[in-house]
């Protein structure tokens, strides 16, 4: 990689951890870290407008492998934002990760916020940084409680 966007890329690393040990919201977090995410992919995209590619090869690699760099931490950023906005405050389970891999389940460390029939089945997980959340799904005969 190109010492220029290497740079920029090691900056942008340093900026997302300045983000994340701060005592803000994890909402705050993520908004700083997309803001950031943003502002580095803006600084690369114009030195890319101000020189143009020397060879193919240097275009190719480019795009293989300096963008989705930049272009992953926007849309993780992204994805994390929307979950975190749409995510509904009563029919979560949050569960303690723990180091065994299982992220907690054996270890009977849920906490229900919500009827733990809801969520019994084997539920889709959201990883964010710091927290797992665990979407619940409706057992066979139940209603789904986004009807």
């Amino acid at each position: 990689m190109p010492s220029e966007y290497q740079e920029y890329y090691h900056q942008l690393l340093a900026a997302i951890a300045s983000h994340r040990v701060t005592g803000s919201t994890e909402m705050e977090q993520v908004e700083a870290c997309f803001k950031s995410s943003l502002e580095y992919w803006g600084k690369v995209r114009q030195r890319v407008k101000e020189r143009s590619f020397a060879t193919p090869e240097e275009e190719i690699h480019f795009f293989k492998v300096i963008k989705p760099l930049f272009a992953s931490r926007i849309e993780y950023y992204t994805w994390c934002y929307h979950t975190l906005l749409f995510m509904p405050a009563g029919d979560l389970v949050e569960l303690n990760v723990s180091g065994n891999g299982n992220c907690g389940r054996s270890s009977g460390s849920m906490r229900a916020t919500r009827n733990s029939a809801t969520t019994s089945a084997m539920a889709p997980a959201i990883r964010t940084p710091n927290i797992l959340y665990v979407l619940p799904i409706p057992l066979p005969g139940q209603n789904s409680p986004w009807a």
